[in-house]
């Protein structure tokens, strides 16, 4: 379906659609202040528990329910190509899989991950000389679903991460 189309369907449904404004390559990007928003506090899991879909990007977030809102689904849509979407496991259900297994198995080649306390659990994984890289993934991280959700300044700067590094369909391939 073609983007325009897309965001018209998408707004007769009643909903926020995110496009990129037309001064966005000059964009700057705008950081929330430290403290502004609460952070969920780190999950305890012992791995991942990744959704169904074969797309190269994975959405990691607190839990299923997080996934299942409203601005997740904006942020799905936004993106170039259809997303997977993970969760940590609870230490009580029992083991999951490592973030090094999820995107050597599913061959993701980008993670996006919200939240601070999953950015912590996320970094046990990451090797010491490259934070931002696993295996072939490229790994951005941003303040989880509820505090997105609760701040236009965090959602901005969502957006203008998501644009700068070409992972917004509109955007995607472009030089």
């Amino acid at each position: 379906m073609a983007l325009a189309r897309r965001n018209a369907y998408l707004r007769a449904l009643g909903i926020d659609v995110w496009v990129p404004r037309a001064g966005a390559d000059k964009a700057t990007f705008v950081h929330p202040e430290p403290g502004t928003v609460s952070e969920l506090p780190p999950p305890v899991a012992h791995g991942l528990n990744i959704g169904p879909g074969d797309g190269n990007t994975l959405l990691l977030c607190n839990a299923p329910a997080e996934a299942a809102t409203r601005l997740a689904a904006d942020i799905a849509r936004c993106l170039d190509g259809e997303p997977v979407w993970g969760w940590p496991v609870p230490a009580e259900v029992g083991p999951g899989i490592s973030l090094q297994q999820a995107i050597e198995q599913r061959l993701f080649t980008r993670v996006l991950v919200f939240g601070r306390g999953l950015g912590e659990f996320v970094s046990e994984f990451v090797s010491a000389s490259d934070a931002r890289v696993i295996a072939s993934a490229r790994i951005l991280c941003t303040r989880s679903i509820a505090e997105l959700a609760g701040s236009p300044v965090a959602k901005r700067a969502l957006w203008s991460e998501l644009c700068a590094n070409d992972w917004c369909a509109g955007r995607a391939g472009k030089a």
